[in-house]
């Protein structure tokens, strides 16, 4: 049939005059030999009247008497194979049908322009041929999409149902957008993540501009302010992609905050914990020391202190290791978030310090006081020693006696 169709076309391009009335094509033209085969070859698929002097005629001996005909093509429109006056008959054949479903091949009379066509027949052409791509895109970015008779709407909902009836002439078709433009907004309202929230906000930037426009001009006021639209939305979506991205930021911040404070306690209550266990240690040493006991004893009891408090200062220095290790993740973090989300680095960098602040204070005073104390102790040790010198623990026998 496609073939067929291209025949009438090609028939039309030779008539001195075409137009469509009630869905007939009629053709004035020049009578000829070749123009009677290609009426024959059409015969199959539609039923051509062929007309002279306002008089329909039928044998080949009266068509070859005669200088010019009017053909009379019948059944040249619906829904596989349509032809027009014009654009704008097209789009307003039977109220409308075919503004939001074209059909499956068409032609224009007046454009001189075939679906399909390298060139355009006019910018109104050209915006008719994108408006099905952007008519795709809003029946996925609206709530739904229903007809009313033969109009195709385009539906919000919301606090109230919003209707965009697809309603306008052809000369609005030119402010259809850019194929370019419908793609990349598409692609970006339309993609994850947080597909649901753009599509809420293109379609309360929608219900924005048009809210006040009177139903049946919607559409066009859509297409004139398209541009305007989509700004809107962008602000929109940067505001909440801001938004959303600084409470996810703080939210998973305030999680790593609580990891970092229970860890720098952890440390710390752990180093005072094992730590404050030396001096009651070294209060047992001094109580050990005996001064009429063997020498070894109070020497060892002196070497297990000095190991117990070189032990402990080892346990010190790891701790203040790990406070250091885990100040540098919080110090790397804040940095990260700092160079990726500079805006949002400002309203956080106070949660920041303040980490950072215990990290430094509690990795300074706790472990130089326990590193104090176990100074002090381990002194006590050495002090109580020298009160039993090992020389005390030996009875020597006077010379007197060993003359004897």
């Amino acid at each position: 049939m496609s073939a067929t169709f291209s025949k009438v076309i090609r028939l039309i391009g030779k008539a001195l005059s075409a137009r469509v009335e009630d869905g007939d094509l009629i053709l004035e033209m020049l009578s000829s030999k070749h123009i009677f085969e290609e009426i024959d070859a059409l015969d199959d698929h539609y039923t051509i009247r062929v007309y002279s002097g306002g008089i329909e005629i039928y044998g080949r001996e009266d068509l070859a008497s005669t200088s010019q005909i009017v053909l009379h093509v019948q059944r040249v429109q619906s829904a596989q194979h349509f032809i027009a006056n014009s654009l704008d008959a097209l789009i307003s054949y039977q109220g409308g049908v075919y503004l939001s479903r074209p059909p499956g091949d068409w032609y224009l009379i007046r454009e001189k322009y075939r679906k399909g066509d390298a060139s355009g027949g006019s910018p109104q052409v050209d915006g008719y041929l994108r408006l099905p791509y952007l008519l795709e895109f809003m029946r996925e970015a609206f709530d739904f999409s229903a007809h009313e008779g033969v109009v195709e709407r385009m539906i919000i909902l919301g606090g109230h149902r919003f209707d965009l009836p697809i309603a306008m002439n052809a000369p609005s078709l030119e402010l259809c957008p850019s194929r370019e433009l419908i793609e990349s907004v598409r692609d970006d309202v339309l993609s994850r993540p947080q597909r649901k929230a753009k599509e809420r906000l293109f379609k309360k930037a929608v219900e924005a501009q048009l809210s006040d426009v009177a139903e049946n001009n919607r559409f066009t006021v859509f297409l004139h302010h398209f541009d305007r639209i989509v700004r809107s939305y962008e602000a929109s979506r940067d505001n909440f992609i801001s938004e959303f991205e600084f409470d996810k930021l703080k939210e998973r911040f305030e999680s790593r905050r609580h990891e970092f404070i229970l860890k720098i306690d952890g440390i710390c209550g752990d180093l005072l914990t094992k730590v404050l266990a030396v001096p009651i240690a070294q209060a047992l040493v001094v109580g050990q020391y005996k001064a009429d006991g063997p020498v070894i004893l109070n020497v060892a009891l002196l070497l297990g202190s000095l190991i117990f408090t070189i032990i402990g200062a080892f346990f010190v220095a790891n701790q203040i290791h790990s406070l250091s290790e885990l100040r540098k993740t919080v110090v790397a973090e804040r940095n990260e978030v700092e160079l990726k989300h500079p805006d949002l680095h400002r309203r956080i960098s106070d949660t920041y310090s303040a980490v950072l602040s215990r990290a430094k204070w509690y990795g300074r005073i706790i472990p130089w006081s326990v590193a104090v104390l176990l100074i002090i102790s381990f002194g006590m040790s050495v002090m109580a020693f020298g009160k039993y010198p090992p020389g005390n623990s030996i009875e020597l026998e006077p010379p007197s006696a060993l003359q004897k």
